[in-house]
């Protein structure tokens, strides 16, 4: 069952496209049967509120009065007459630009926008009446509010009065104490002088220690600490110059406040400063289709278009003849299937983003279901071609057209010889569409097998190992984990060539290769494909063994009749086309 599975969404991937057309050609036809239909229209006219005390553009309530004074709307049944009307009438207020929006809906264009205006100016008529009221009301509240401040600001302006008098009689008294003090100690420091001279006068005459000198020392030093003990400023002074200074500042700022509180510059009531409001009436009408009715069609022509495209692709895959299996392919060719490789698109996307790396099995350490079929490959190869062994040893990879994998199995392949223990030599020698350098994480391929042929460098290097896969872009901790990864070498593609068919055809490849085999147990070469190059002949021509990649449901049957057709067993030598002879074996890939 799951076999069957995994071929079917093979086809279903192989087929997308005959999926998707249908799909997308009834969606259009969708779209445009929706915009044929006939629309409703909309006409809309703006106003602009510059002065809405607080009124709420957008009220039903003013909506509806104006809708009632220009006829429009029943007062006894408004719901009911309004639906006779066929209008679809609402307001809105764009957030943007801060205009209200009056919206009519309905058939005629010309009588929508005609509404629309009529209603706009009923509306705008009645937004100014209400604001004139508002605007009364408001102004007659803030004289009363006016009027119990300037009560408040009257009694907190006497208090501050009496408060700055009060202090400036107390800075009165605390100057006159000042002047006193001053005058006690100009006083006194004339006595002390008077006595510092008799002292001096006596010390002409009499040591230090004589008792008339000593008793007038005594008296000095009393009188100076008497001096010092007199305050120059009163205590509070500096306490009472900032209580004035305040009280002088709160009676300024009361003054300001009440010459500010006039009642002369309250507006006058019923007095507006401009029009509350600027119109901008509607000029034309936008159709408008019913949004329901678009809905609905749109959700069925989508239905219809999923159940048609899954009847037309569905259809082609039962119709289809191409080959997805190895007992088809075995049937059809007559040639030997060595292998059916994993379909790991859907591991892929859960384990990494990066898909070429991604594909190696050194990604899959833990995962024999992705190593095994590869592993089974070697076996088959080994068994069936070599007659169970591969040593020294080449074999190339190859297929009819670009991208079908043929990079990732000789990589994959290479991998799996390595793991078995022997030492193998992995070449990128498809020059057009060189990958192995990308992906084993190595960021340049020169130098490289061009090189190498060319004779511009020595084998040795040339040769990556195990060292530069570690040091490139690939993750390390999936690297170290893969055994015997320190058993496979690689050699990039190299310097490029402008013509890689001439360059082959030119070169020995057959020595390099040759040489190559004595110092590996085996070589794997990744090679260019037949539709996209010429000199995939001459390499396989080199190599003991060409196998085929088969992306499964991807390549035409004419190809894969030429190989039965060309291969020794099946023909005279007379009758052989241009295929190589020593191409042994398909290999089925379902990674595409």
């Amino acid at each position: 069952m799951g076999d069957k599975l995994k071929t079917f969404m093979c086809r279903v991937n192989q087929k997308k496209m005959i999926f998707l057309i249908p799909f997308v050609i009834i969606c259009c036809f969708t779209l445009v049967y929706i915009s044929t239909k006939k629309p409703l229209y909309q006409a809309t006219t703006r106003a602009k509120i510059t002065d809405s005390f607080g009124i709420e553009p957008t009220d039903n309530d003013i909506l509806s009065k104006s809708l009632s004074t220009i006829g429009l709307l029943d007062k006894n049944n408004p719901l009911e007459s309004l639906a006779a009307s066929g209008y679809k009438i609402s307001t809105s207020k764009d957030s943007i630009s801060g205009l209200t929006e009056i919206s009519v809906v309905g058939g005629k264009p010309k009588e929508i926008i005609k509404l629309a205006n009529e209603i706009a100016g009923v509306y705008v008529d009645e937004i100014n009446t209400r604001s004139r009221q508002m605007k009364d009301e408001l102004i007659k509240k803030k004289r009363i509010e006016m009027e119990e401040y300037r009560k408040d600001l009257m009694v907190k302006l006497a208090v501050a009065k009496k408060r700055l008098e009060d202090c400036e009689k107390e800075i009165e008294s605390t100057r006159a104490k000042e002047d006193k003090n001053k005058a006690r100690v100009s006083s006194l420091k004339n006595k002390l002088a008077e006595i510092e001279l008799e002292r001096s006068a006596l010390l002409r005459v009499y040591t230090t220690v004589h008792p008339d000198v000593v008793k007038l020392e005594s008296e000095i030093e009393s009188l100076k600490t008497y001096v010092n003990s007199i305050p120059t400023e009163p205590d509070g002074k500096l306490k009472v110059d900032r209580e004035l200074k305040d009280s002088r500042q709160t009676y300024e700022a009361l003054k300001v406040k009440w010459d500010e509180a006039s009642l002369d510059k309250i507006e006058e009531p019923g007095v507006l400063p401009d029009e509350s409001t600027v119109v901008l009436y509607s000029e034309k009408a936008s159709p408008l289709s019913d949004f329901i009715s678009r809905k609905i069609t749109f959700l069925l022509g989508f239905v219809i278009a999923v159940v048609f495209s899954l009847f037309v692709g569905l259809i082609s895959i039962l119709l289809d003849a191409s080959i997805l299996t190895e007992d088809e392919m075995q049937a059809f060719t007559r040639v030997p299937v060595l292998g059916n490789l994993p379909y790991i698109k859907g591991q892929l996307l859960q384990r990494t983003k990066i898909r070429g790396k991604s594909n190696l099995i050194l990604s899959y350490e833990g995962s024999p279901e992705i190593i095994e079929p590869y592993r089974h490959l070697y076996t088959r190869i080994q068994s069936n071609i070599f007659n169970g062994t591969l040593e020294g040893k080449s074999i190339i990879m190859t297929s009819f057209i670009p991208q079908e994998g043929k990079s990732i199995t000789a990589a994959n392949l290479a991998l799996v010889i390595a793991r078995s223990g022997k030492n193998v030599l992995l070449i990128d020698s498809n020059l057009a569409q060189s990958s192995v350098h990308a992906l084993f994480g190595i960021n340049t391929k020169i130098p490289g097998f061009t090189d190498i042929v060319s004779k511009n460098v020595t084998i040795d290097s040339a040769i990556r190992d195990v060292s530069d896969i570690l040091l490139g872009d690939m993750n390390l901790a999936t690297a170290i984990k893969f055994k015997g990864l320190d058993r496979l070498k690689l050699i990039t593609a190299g310097s490029d060539v402008s013509d890689p068919s001439e360059f082959f055809r030119s070169a020995d490849i057959t020595s390099v290769i040759a040489e190559l085999k004595t110092r590996f147990d085996c070589i794997v070469l990744d090679g260019p494909s037949f539709a996209a190059s010429a000199e995939a002949a001459t390499l396989i021509s080199a190599c003991d063994a060409a196998f085929i990649i088969y992306a499964a449901g991807k390549t035409s049957k004419s190809h894969l009749k030429e190989i039965s057709i060309n291969r020794p067993e099946a023909m005279p030598e007379t009758a052989r086309g241009d295929m190589p002879k020593n191409i042994k074996g398909i290999i089925l890939n379902r990674c595409i």
